[in-house]
């Protein structure tokens, strides 16, 4: 929003757990969600539910049965930060992949899940996807998104690639949204994958930090240790290979 320089708007953050004293985001106020009412002298405020979209349903119900005004803004957000796609095209997975910062693990951290045997091996790869998701995120909303790859995988496995599941990346090659998607059709050999493509923007970098990229230092400096690093390297290894 202040990007686009409409964030004069927003008068308040709220969230369900009760926020600390004196709480503040951004120099807004951080009220309740039931506080929300004349919250930075807002009036009959709209909510935008800016959370992802394992966790979206859960409160858009709350606020539903609250009787307020809401929107659920994390589909358009990609738009809003980016802009209008330039197209929207077919692209390869192979390709895609080898455009990537080889100092980045965020496909190698998902892929290896999908490599992973069940027992002792699964559970390590969990484990691991639980760690790096959740420094950039909460453990919550990890879990919810582990939950959501294994229905998409179980579901490219019964039926295939949906044509209407949309990837975004810039045209640097640099992926905006798509990582579960892009690992999972590596892993199923889909050789292309549908995407939408935007113009390469500064916002990459302000809003998909070093955390949500997994370069070793980060993915150390958060707590993977050696054992961990190791699965993730042999992943991105056969990964790369997978292609070949």
């Amino acid at each position: 929003l202040s990007f686009r320089g409409i964030s004069s708007g927003v008068k308040a953050f709220c969230k369900t757990d009760p926020p600390s004293p004196g709480e503040s985001f951004r120099e807004l106020p951080v009220v309740r969600f039931e506080d929300i009412d004349g919250a930075g002298g807002a009036q009959d405020p709209l909510i935008l539910i800016a959370v992802h979209e394992t966790v979206a349903g859960e409160i858009t119900e709350r606020i539903e049965k609250s009787g307020r005004t809401a929107v659920w803004v994390y589909p358009y957000l990609t738009e809003l930060l980016y802009g209008a796609p330039l197209c929207v095209d077919t692209l390869s997975v192979s390709g895609i992949i080898s455009k990537q910062d080889p100092s980045y693990n965020w496909l190698a951290v998902r892929y290896a899940l999908l490599e992973a045997d069940d027992g002792p091996e699964r559970e390590a790869a969990e484990n691991l996807y639980l760690k790096a998701v959740s420094m950039h995120t909460s453990r919550n909303t990890a879990e919810k998104r582990l939950a959501a790859f294994r229905s998409l995988t179980d579901s490219i496995e019964k039926d295939g690639y949906r044509e209407d599941s949309f990837i975004s990346i810039d045209t640097d090659g640099r992926i905006i949204d798509g990582l579960h998607r892009i690992a999972a059709c590596r892993f199923y050999g889909i050789g292309s994958i549908p995407a939408k493509v935007y113009e390469t923007s500064p916002m990459f970098d302000r809003v998909i930090r070093p955390e949500n990229r997994m370069d070793e230092k980060t993915l150390k400096d958060g707590g993977i240790t050696d054992d961990e690093m190791e699965i993730i390297r042999k992943a991105k290894s056969e990964m790369m290979e997978s292609g070949s």
